[in-house]
């Protein structure tokens, strides 16, 4: 998948849980561009691990 790591990696947004495609993308759908999940701030997920 990209290059995005998800084995035994981390989740930064919910602590005690693996990454998975879904710590950042909706698969429901999303107003923000790679189906991003968003919030408050924009959908600034990108920043919990991307400077």
């Amino acid at each position: 998948m990209g290059n995005h790591p998800l084995k035994s990696k981390p989740d930064p947004r919910r602590k005690g849980r693996e990454l998975s495609c879904s710590s950042c993308h909706n698969p429901h759908g999303s107003s923000y561009r790679y189906m991003l999940i968003g919030d408050l701030l924009g959908g600034h997920v990108c920043s919990k691990c991307h400077r």
